[in-house]
């Protein structure tokens, strides 16, 4: 039967998470009821703790002020007065320091009792004035109690006191008829209990002041639960036990109703499931039948409404309404399968890309135009011959091309430039068909010229880097030689800073241009003099400018203050400036300085080569040169332009060959209130 596994597992589902939640809830609580049981019990202890201690405080103290001030005649007619007053004691002695007995009072059951000496008896004698102490005599039952006070003159009071009245009272509270108070001395062995109770020994156990016990299991098998405190006012502690399965079993009893509840559901919800399966199983597989049936793109199928149970009929229609729709949208898709493979082909036909679909014998199913331009190029028979190393392929065809790894590049000419493009082959299987491979020509044409390019600014930083280095170490062999004149290790170390400043500026220019490109140059905007930071810079490179007779000019007002990074402008002005004189071979390099409303507009002109028309907009992109004859990195005007973009200006650049070159920049003299 085929439903049934799925309605047990729903069954699973919806009875064992629950019987879990139940087991979760079933342990919790008895492990909470027990607690709170035991609770009980050391509260029932505590009571009678406090009780037993009570009486013993209050009836020694009270005996002990009646004893005060008498004479030993009266203090022993005093203690007779008690024990007729007070039926509970049965005997009361009064003793010297030294334990010499010096009067005593005894009711009937003690008549016998011979003269008692407590000389030996250190424990008592060294008791603290006013304390008083609580000892049970072993075996004796019903339960007396001896209750010791040390008088304030040393005199020692003994009284032996019936506390079953207290025993019975506390043991009201206890639950069922199987427990009691035990009596156990400091060391944990059994002193005092009710004859029908059985004798224990917790000498082994770690007692505490006062806690709670769930299994302790006796000599004799029985296992007791319960609770102890230790004796307030003497040694040893006070118990109270009861047979553990007498203790929790109605804990125990409500738990095994909750188990037999949960069995017995979960019995008839099995055997329910068991008998509706057969009952849902026929639909059920008819319905599997008939949607295997439209997989196989059979629409046709009908199922009879009226044949099962009344529940299934809505499905049931909806299942042969369902057929109906999917037959009439077959037909639907197929038209516009066929647009949309038109449209895709169309995509394909004008992709830059070559694309080419194939069965593995190389047999030609689609190729675009790209593709068909690759395939009849003389270099694509070269490109297969040299990679799969076929010697004399005159004809080569696509079985040879799926022989080429993925991933490969080839070349060829396009327009009478150097062409490259990726060769990627995947190959799938269409459902019901024979496999096909798909081979894309990717052109990485671009990234080609990218890489080179890249690899020349590489190689020529590489280049220009390891020159400064190998003259600072040539010189540095020099002077650690020590052979030559003061003038010349000056010259040297002329030579040496000057190598060490060129490093610095290389490797300061590409990081900031690393730095600017991913927003990582934070600007450290300050207030500083526009003016006078250019004539600094003016000031700076004017013997340059001398060796070449060139003049060098700045017109500004003085005075004009500017809200910007001030290391970031220096650069700026300086390479601008610094480029101007490289460039000029006559005439000069002028700057000027001018207030436009809310900004500053300054230009940097010179006489120089000027930079061709088809240059100038690509003279701030990066690594590029306009003149490659000159020394360089193509990143000083990049690093500009980044630069003036931080401050929120921007830069333009006029030039004429062979007549000089004109920077425009416009600065917001506040950088807060810049749009």
């Amino acid at each position: 039967m085929k439903i049934f596994p799925k309605l047990f597992r729903m069954f699973l589902f919806v009875i064992i998470a629950p019987l879990l939640i139940t087991a979760v809830f079933l342990f919790q609580y008895q492990k909470h009821a027990k607690k709170e049981l035991l609770q009980n019990y050391l509260n029932t202890v505590e009571v009678f703790a406090f009780s037993l201690e009570n009486y013993a405080l209050d009836l020694s103290r009270n005996i002990n002020a009646l004893l005060a001030n008498q004479t030993l005649q009266e203090q022993t007619s005093t203690l007779q007065n008690q024990i007729i007053k007070d039926t509970n004691i049965l005997f009361i002695s009064l003793f010297s320091p030294e334990g010499k007995e010096l009067a005593r009072a005894k009711n009937i059951d003690f008549e016998d009792l011979p003269t008692m000496d407590l000389s030996q008896n250190n424990e008592l004698k060294d008791l603290p004035s006013g304390q008083v102490k609580i000892n049970y005599p072993e075996d004796i039952f019903p339960p007396y109690t001896t209750i010791t006070l040390k008088q304030n003159n040393g005199n020692i009071l003994l009284m032996v006191a019936d506390i079953t009245n207290l025993i019975t009272q506390t043991e009201l509270h206890k639950i069922g008829n199987s427990g009691g108070l035990y009596f156990l001395d400091k060391d944990g062995y059994h002193v005092l209990s009710a004859s029908t109770l059985p004798i224990i020994n917790l000498s082994e156990q770690n007692l505490d002041l006062q806690g709670t016990i769930s299994n302790f299991k006796t000599q004799t098998g029985l296992i007791l639960a319960g609770a102890y405190i230790k004796n307030p006012i003497g040694e040893g502690y006070l118990f109270l036990l009861q047979n553990q399965k007498e203790a929790f079993y109605t804990i125990n009893l409500i738990s095994w109703l909750i188990v037999f509840f949960v069995l017995a559901t979960t019995t008839l919800s099995y055997f329910a499931s068991m008998y509706f399966a057969e009952d849902l199983a026929e639909p059920m597989d008819k319905l599997i039948e008939a949607a295997n049936e439209i997989t196989k793109n059979n629409f046709s199928v009908h199922i009879d409404e009226n044949k099962y149970l009344e529940e299934f009929t809505p499905l049931i229609k909806t299942f042969n309404s369902m057929a109906v729709k999917l037959k009439e949208y077959q037909t639907v898709q197929l038209d516009k399968l066929l647009e949309e493979q038109n449209k895709v082909n169309l995509l394909a036909r004008l992709m830059r890309d070559g694309i080419v679909m194939c069965t593995l014998d190389g047999t030609e199913l689609f190729a675009n135009k790209t593709a068909k331009h690759i395939l009849t190029s003389e270099a694509f028979a070269e490109n297969i011959e040299k990679t799969i190393r076929l010697e004399d392929l005159k004809d080569p065809s696509l079985k040879e091309l799926l022989k080429v790894p993925s991933g490969t590049v080839f070349n060829y000419m396009k327009d009478g430039k150097p062409a490259y493009f990726e060769v990627v082959i995947e190959t799938f299987r269409p459902q019901n068909q024979e496999p096909v491979a798909i081979i894309l020509f990717r052109d990485i044409t671009s990234e080609h010229e990218i890489s080179e390019m890249k690899n020349d600014v590489f190689n020529a930083v590489a280049h220009d880097l390891r020159a400064p280095i190998l003259g600072i170490q040539g010189y540095i062999m020099l002077l650690e030689e020590g052979n030559l004149s003061k003038e010349e290790q000056n010259q040297m170390l002329n030579a040496i800073s000057n190598s060490s400043k060129m490093l610095v500026n290389l490797v300061e220019n590409i990081l900031d241009i690393s730095k600017l490109e991913r927003g990582l140059l934070v600007l450290n905007k300050t207030t500083f003099d526009l003016s006078k930071t250019v004539n600094d810079i003016i000031y700076a490179l004017t013997p340059l400018a001398k060796q070449k007779n060139l003049e060098l000019k700045v017109n500004s007002e003085n005075n004009l203050p500017i809200d910007a990074d001030k290391n970031l402008l220096e650069r700026v002005f300086s390479n601008l400036i610094s480029n101007a004189i490289k460039f000029t071979s006559e005439g000069g390099v002028f700057i000027d300085i001018q207030k436009d409303g809310q900004n500053y507009r300054i230009t940097v002109r010179d006489t120089g080569i000027g930079i061709p028309k088809e240059e100038l907009p690509k003279i701030f992109k990066k690594y590029h040169q306009a003149d490659r004859n000159v020394k360089g990195y193509g990143l000083g005007l990049t690093i500009v332009k980044q630069i003036i973009d931080a401050h929120k200006g921007n830069i333009e650049v006029t030039s004429e060959a062979n007549k000089g070159t004109t920077f425009s920049i416009i600065l917001p003299i506040n950088l807060e209130g810049a749009a």
